[in-house]
């Protein structure tokens, strides 16, 4: 088996040294090398920020935040978990993390996470990873159920004047 040499920069030599978080283009924290290179150094298991299942969860506060819109309107008056809301003090990697440990990583592109029961909203044990195809008929089928009751509810404001 072939060694490979390794040549350590300053820091890894120095071990005392402070360790700065590098950047990377999506955001996030870098991984720190392996603590048998660093000694008495932690090192990171995961990076949630960037992952699929973390746009997963910033891309739906941003749609309940907004579904004063109409394109968001299937999310109107919809829970959003405190835990991972960072404007009550959660975070979206807290949301990633449950859902990586929980449901798994997202399986293919063709998969969206999937809102259950609308009336509980999107809090954990109420997700899903299903294929997109199934998620845009679940929204499609959404949609006309709100446009109903709009419709129900103009109808009957309109008979009781």
């Amino acid at each position: 088996m072939a060694s490979i040499e390794i040549e350590l920069s300053p820091k890894i030599q120095n071990p005392d040294a402070p360790v700065l978080p590098r950047k990377f283009p999506m955001g996030g924290r870098s991984l720190t090398l392996p603590s048998s290179i660093r000694p008495g150094r932690p090192r990171h298991t995961i990076r949630y920020s960037g992952t699929p299942e973390y746009a997963s969860v910033n891309t739906h506060h941003q749609s309940m935040k907004t579904s004063y819109k109409s394109k968001h309107a299937t999310y109107r008056g919809m829970v959003f978990y405190e835990g991972w809301d960072p404007d009550k003090g959660g975070t979206y990697v807290a949301g990633a993390k449950w859902i990586i440990e929980n449901l798994g990583r997202k399986p293919s592109r063709d998969y969206e996470l999937h809102i259950v029961d609308r009336r509980l909203g999107f809090v954990p044990g109420n997700l899903a990873w299903v294929p997109r195809s199934e998620h845009k008929r679940e929204e499609m089928l959404t949609k006309l159920l709100i446009e109903n009751q709009q419709l129900k509810d103009r109808l009957a404001k309109y008979e009781s004047s």
